[in-house]
């Protein structure tokens, strides 16, 4: 039998993506190229947060990453952090622990003086092990809301909705207007949407703006694939009373499924949020993922309980679509 290397638990160190993306590859399903590794780690605006168990050759053995998203908290900034890639390789490890918890201690603290939410969406087995050692608290099973698709789904579009393949400031504007009802929002500006959306590799969205009469920007929406035979909202963001706005990006959204062969369009949105209910009455209908929405809090009173009744998320605070 091979003896177990001796791990060193410390911070990502620049030149580690060559042994971490080796790793990866006999660990976790999927390959992760060196440009999403490099859009994730290291494009990301706000940063990233990797902490390795490293044997002494240099091979990566043990792996937790974070990526660190801006949250506008009643009315302040805060950085969250969402785990990514968590990991380990036998025989040099048996559990990814060490690098979580080293990474938690790094990071973790109210803020400002730290990140005072890391959060994750892991199937069964990661949440038991977060849940276990890591001191993670189950907010929500994730389910997700479906619809069936078709070229008379919803009503033509009230407002104008034009198609964009950038993001510009005008949308903060409108997110502050969103934001203000909601206890817990990702912040959405430019910086982090043409991150997400425009320069994420590999992958297409497809960007709707509705506008009004004055072409102010009432509401936005962005369009993906999600699991197979499915489109997907991937992020939405309109005030809830602006019906026209919904309907139109949701005539826009339906069309855009239509268009690419899909009987289903799936939404992901907390079941406190309005839009749990309004999408309900356009006709979607509630249903089960094996996604967990789990949380570690550093910062009272932003418990499991808090999160679930004022976080608002959607697809576009993780990286799955």
């Amino acid at each position: 039998m091979q003896d177990a290397p001796s791990l060193t638990v410390r911070e990502y160190e620049p030149g580690d993506e060559t042994s971490i993306l080796r790793a990866r590859k006999h660990a976790l399903p999927g390959v992760r190229t060196v440009e999403e590794w490099e859009w994730a780690f290291r494009q990301n605006p706000e940063g990233a947060r990797i902490s390795l168990g490293v044997s002494e050759q240099g091979e990566v053995h043990q792996h937790q990453a974070a990526v660190p998203l801006r949250v506008r908290v009643g009315g302040e900034s805060q950085t969250w952090a969402r785990l990514e890639d968590s990991f380990f390789v036998a025989p040099g490890a048996d559990s990814f622990l060490p690098a979580a918890k080293d990474l938690l201690g790094r990071h973790g603290a109210p803020a400002p003086d730290g990140d005072p939410i890391f959060f994750a969406l892991p199937t069964r087995e990661v949440h038991d092990v977060l849940k276990a050692g890591g001191r993670f608290e189950c907010v929500r099973n994730q389910k997700r809301l479906v619809a069936e698709v078709s070229a008379r789904t919803w009503a033509e579009a009230e407002l104008q909705v034009e198609e964009a393949t950038e993001f510009s400031g005008e949308v903060e504007e409108l997110f502050l207007r969103v934001a203000q009802g909601r206890g817990a929002i990702g912040v959405r500006d430019a910086a982090f949407l043409t991150w997400r959306f425009v320069q994420r590799p590999g992958v297409d969205y497809r960007i709707a703006l509705a506008r009004g009469s004055q072409r102010e920007l009432r509401g936005y929406a962005v369009y993906g694939s999600g699991e197979e035979g499915h489109g997907a909202v991937i992020d939405w963001l309109v005030p809830p009373d602006d019906g026209e706005a919904s309907r139109s990006l949701l005539a826009f959204l339906g069309s855009c499924a239509v268009e690419d062969g899909f009987r289903l369009l799936e939404a992901w949105f907390p079941e406190s949020a309005p839009e749990w209910l309004s999408f309900q009455g356009a006709g979607f209908r509630a249903r089960s993922t094996p996604f967990y929405l789990i949380a570690r809090s550093f910062q009272r009173p932003m418990d499991a309980l808090w999160l679930y009744q004022n976080w608002y998320t959607t697809l576009a605070d993780c990286e799955l679509y």
